[in-house]
């Protein structure tokens, strides 16, 4: 995974761009190309994506459709309304006060 100040920081984006996060501005972008995504799916270490003789179950054919299908995941609302991505940013909110984070103070009580 690239992270700003990585050493190829600066090349163009495109759909074989590797996982990245990165502060530009004013904003944390989260990025990955197309094709590094259907990778990722492709080789998921998770039994399901694997039949019993270690030869990969998925083929992702479309990576534009699988990339709207996982967007559409990242985006579904729970009851509550909170998305996989909501819980992905308070989770390591959470982990990073505990790691002693900078820039935040935490109250007692």
């Amino acid at each position: 995974m690239r992270k700003s100040g990585d050493a190829d920081e600066g090349k163009p984006f495109n759909k074989d761009t590797p996982l990245t996060v990165n502060i530009e501005g004013e904003n944390l972008v989260i990025r990955i190309g197309l094709e590094c995504l259907a990778f990722g799916a492709e080789n998921c270490p998770e039994p399901f994506f694997w039949d019993e003789r270690g030869r990969p179950r998925v083929k992702i054919f479309d990576r534009v459709a699988w990339a709207k299908e996982i967007l559409r995941q990242l985006c579904h609302e729970e009851e509550d309304g909170a998305t996989p991505v909501d819980t992905l940013l308070d989770d390591m909110a959470m982990k990073a006060i505990e790691d002693g984070a900078q820039g935040v103070i935490v109250r007692d009580g």
